[in-house]
């Protein structure tokens, strides 16, 4: 049954802009996200490729890291790598897909190529988070881009240096889903809805209006055709999770929690708990924790109590069997304002 608190959910946790903002820094800086990458571009298939081919392929040295120097890229994926140069102890680079399509019965819709065909460096800022509106259904990600491009030779040029600031903006109820049988929880990037804007603050010469929109299209097709979805198995005792924006004086990001039976309705969460400096809170449902105690009240209600002897007394207490003794303990439960009563 839903309740102010929680809705429809037993577990509501709440999280703050900043605080996930500080989160993603923090992976960021680590090396847990993208910082910086070397790829083929080619999102101008020749005839007899599929239009939803790979539109960035990643190359990487020896170490795992992204190329440093542009020659080492090779000019198509399917070419061997280009041999000599490069700084001391690299290796000659190695191209790979970003992903392998083939896994997991991927498919992507055709899409529309952005005919630009090259070789890139792309340099990533740390990621921020941001709720765009009241639906509680979208949620925008932010993050300062840096690239260098070389255009194959009779492919549309771009702008050699470009600096501007990319946003993705996805649905949640499409960036989070649920497996009934695996129990995992996917994040896919890949749907039609989601919205990729590339604006430019800074490059080395002019950029058209139509330049502009083929970078954008290029983003929006690498999003759809050269990143698998990411999943992660869902902790024991937890069977339902989804995920929700928030807005209200402070905006925030909750995880919705069932831990059994089916999944909530969002919509029942509206209550933004978090105080003034909290980075985070959870609340709990009361049916859920009263479900909780249940084990312990029934152990106290079923605890055996032996007869107490009671003396005999030479005078009358009217209404008072000596001999009437409890066997069974009486136990109330409630949650009340700032205390569990037990």
């Amino acid at each position: 049954m839903a309740n102010n608190l929680t809705g429809d959910f037993d577990v509501v946790a709440e999280f703050s802009i900043p605080a996930a903002n500080r989160v993603l820094a923090g992976m960021h800086r680590a090396e847990r996200m993208l910082h910086s990458i070397s790829v083929r571009v080619d999102d101008n298939p020749p005839p007899g490729h599929h239009v939803d081919d790979a539109a960035l392929v990643a190359v990487v040295d020896r170490f795992g890291d992204a190329s440093v120097d542009h020659n080492r890229i090779p000019t198509h994926p399917t070419r061997p790598p280009v041999r000599g140069g490069g700084s001391p102890g690299s290796t000659s680079p190695m191209p790979d897909s970003i992903v392998n399509l083939n896994v997991a019965g991927v498919h992507v819709e055709p899409l529309v190529p952005s005919r630009l065909q090259g070789r890139a460096q792309v340099q990533l800022s740390p990621p921020t988070i941001h709720v765009p509106d009241n639906s509680g259904k979208n949620v925008t990600v932010k993050m300062e881009l840096r690239a260098r491009y070389f255009p194959d030779p009779q492919t549309p040029r771009v702008a050699e240096f470009v600096r501007g600031d990319l946003a993705i903006t996805a649905p949640v109820d499409q960036v989070a889903s649920q497996d009934q049988i695996l129990r995992v929880v996917e994040i896919d990037i890949k749907g039609v809805a989601v919205v990729c804007n590339f604006t430019r603050t800074w490059s080395s010469t002019p950029i058209s209006a139509e330049d502009l929109a083929g970078v954008n299209q290029l983003i929006r097709n690498s999003l759809r055709n050269s990143f698998l979805p990411s999943s992660e198995a869902l902790p024991a005792g937890i069977d339902q999770v989804q995920f929700k924006t928030l807005r209200s004086g402070r905006d925030a990001l909750a995880v919705l929690l069932n831990m059994e039976g089916g999944p909530g309705d969002p919509a029942t969460q509206t209550n933004v708990f978090l105080g003034t400096g909290d980075d985070f809170a959870i609340g709990a449902g009361v049916d859920y924790v009263r479900k909780e105690f249940q084990p312990t009240i029934d152990s106290i209600r079923n605890q055996h109590i032996d007869r107490i002897p009671v003396l005999n007394i030479t005078y009358e207490i009217q209404n008072v069997d000596p001999n009437d003794h409890r066997s069974q303990l009486s136990v109330d439960f409630a949650l009340e304002n700032g205390r569990i009563m037990l």
